[in-house]
């Protein structure tokens, strides 16, 4: 298993889009769905941004559950030799909790306890990874790519905001694991031009050694 990790608007979704379409192996997008429509009704993305310190422990307990259900529904289900998952459990309580705790949204105590459910779950119920790609973008074209994209939930996200969870992904991803970690320049365009593609996507499959492109893909990209 391998996680793709970036802030938000970094471009994650798209680029694993790119690596199931062109590398050997299974992707797994990260379950906005169910944190838009919770029993079909509330919108729990939406609460949170709207009124996080009211709903910070609500969605954040519940962005865990939902990111662990995934990751062993995908699992039992595909035999590909890699999976790649748009981030993990783990980047909620390294960046996105651990950050929404910094600024006062989550109490100590709430911090403590959604600590120990993680500390439980991860124990027994997440496979160790085989690597981490980062996704480094910087958190001025993340912010430019947050506009483009214009989800309603994040129309009031301050820069300020993206600053703090880059810094927190900075802290937890760059030369601090023991797992292999690949870092990527996330504000290549990647999306327009086929050399910044094919290299990222080279990157990748020589890091973990994932199928590379055979002549075909190679010409679509071209």
């Amino acid at each position: 298993m391998l996680f793709l990790e970036g802030n938000i608007g970094a471009g994650k979704s798209s680029f694993l889009q790119i690596l199931a379409d062109h590398l050997n192996c299974k992707v797994i997008f990260e379950p906005h769905h169910r944190w838009q429509a919770l029993d079909d009704s509330e919108n729990i993305l939406d609460l949170f941004y709207k009124n996080p310190k009211r709903w910070a422990y609500t969605f954040e307990t519940y962005t865990l559950l939902t990111r662990l259900c995934d990751h062993q529904m995908h699992l039992s289900k595909h035999s590909h030799q890699f999976v790649i998952s748009e981030r993990s459990p783990y980047s909620g309580r390294y960046c996105f909790a651990s950050n929404t705790h910094d600024q006062g949204y989550l109490s100590d105590l709430e911090w403590a306890l959604y600590q120990s459910l993680c500390d439980h779950l991860f124990a027994k119920h997440v496979a160790p990874p085989t690597g981490i790609i980062y996704l480094r973008t910087a958190p001025e074209v993340c912010y430019e790519r947050l506009n483009i994209r214009n989800r309603k939930e994040e129309a009031t996200l301050p820069l300020s905001y993206l600053e703090q969870l880059h810094a927190k992904h900075e802290a937890w991803l760059i030369n601090k694991l023991d797992i292999p970690t690949l870092v990527l320049d996330g504000n290549l365009p990647y999306l327009h031009d086929s050399n910044a593609r094919g290299q990222l996507l080279n990157s990748v499959s020589d890091f973990f050694g994932i199928g590379r492109l055979d002549e075909t893909q190679a010409a679509v990209l071209c």
